[in-house]
């Protein structure tokens, strides 16, 4: 386990893929808020009490801050560009990964009481022009005496990653405290699926364990996490049919600057048990700019946060890594 603080030695290079990864981000986002945009007019126009939510620009900014969600869906695209790099390769290796993440909560105030929220969430991953190793080449100059472990060859590869989802049951409770804002606590089961389209990119198993939240939303701040932990139990599909024993915790911290403004970060922090334990952890802290506005009736939360990872694995692990937002918000239809 490698703990560093210096200062990138390669920022042309990290400039270079940054950019580029950021044109395809933003001319995706171009291309998804108008569609966003015509799809929810169109269903706000024809369907009875179905209306994008009312609240402000700095009411909304503070609500889908909250793990549960709210009177509405949460349309959750992830954008992560990550920098890699360790004891096999001397230059920064890149993985770019598209995660859509719609969180839809669903009342349960009729079935248990009011505040009670069942919230699903579903992930799924794009891998785009990512850097694995070469396994082919690998071995190839495995077999001809040729490879050097500090040179390890990678290749590009693209294509869909892994599924998961979680269900969560829980509540938010009201309190005066810090500020007043709500209490959230939740807990349920989360599950992984062998969905990958190449075995760079996925597991090969079928994982399930617990999941939980706790957070404070408050009018002043955030402050939570959400915990997931998964262990294998069936094999199919493509990846690498290593045993799964992975933790996977989600920070995160915001400041409410008024006006759908929010300075704050939400890293996540992951554990792989099955590694050696100096491969195990992968801590970044995060610091990023989060804006909801309106286009048109449709409120859009987007931001731009910066992660750099003291902690990460010595042979190949994330050093630092560029996250885009894009969250549209249109009406919960299941409410």
């Amino acid at each position: 386990m490698e703990i560093m603080w210096k200062l990138p030695s390669c920022l042309s290079e990290i400039r270079k893929s940054l950019i580029q990864t950021l044109k395809q981000v933003f001319n995706f986002a171009f291309v998804l808020l108008s569609a966003f945009t015509a799809s929810v007019q169109a269903a706000t126009s024809t369907v009875d009490g179905g209306s994008p939510p009312s609240d402000s620009a700095a009411d909304l900014a503070r609500k889908t801050s909250n793990p549960l969600g709210g009177d509405f869906i949460m349309l959750i695209n992830q954008f992560d560009n990550f920098f890699l790099k360790g004891d096999i390769t001397d230059d920064y290796q890149n993985y770019n990964n598209w995660a859509f993440q719609p969180v839809i909560p669903i009342s349960m105030k009729d079935v248990i009481g009011d505040g009670w929220i069942w919230v699903n969430r579903p992930t799924i991953n794009i891998v785009l022009n990512s850097d694995v190793p070469d396994e082919k080449e690998i071995s190839r100059r495995i077999a001809a005496g040729t490879l050097d472990s500090s040179d390890v060859p990678f290749e590009s590869v693209s294509g869909f990653g892994d599924i998961s989802y979680f269900a969560l049951l829980g509540k938010a409770t009201p309190t005066k405290k810090w500020g007043s804002g709500e209490v959230v606590l939740a807990g349920g089961a989360t599950f992984q699926f062998p969905t990958a389209s190449r075995d760079e990119i996925g597991s090969g198993k079928y994982s399930a364990g617990p999941a939980a939240t706790a957070a404070f939303i408050g009018k002043r701040f955030v402050l939570g996490s959400l915990v997931q932990q998964w262990w294998d139990y069936g094999s199919g599909g493509n990846g690498s049919g290593d045993d799964v024993n992975l933790t996977n915790i989600q920070l995160f911290y915001f400041l409410n600057l008024g006006g759908g403004w929010q300075v704050g970060g939400s890293p996540i922090i992951t554990a792989d048990w099955e590694n050696d334990s100096d491969e195990v952890w992968t801590v970044p802290i995060g610091l990023g700019v989060y804006k909801t506005s309106f286009f048109g009736k449709l409120p859009v939360k987007m931001g731009l946060e910066a992660q750099y990872m003291p902690i990460r694995p010595d042979e190949l692990g994330q050093e630092y890594n560029i996250r885009v937002v894009i969250t549209p918000i249109i009406p919960n239809i299941f409410n």
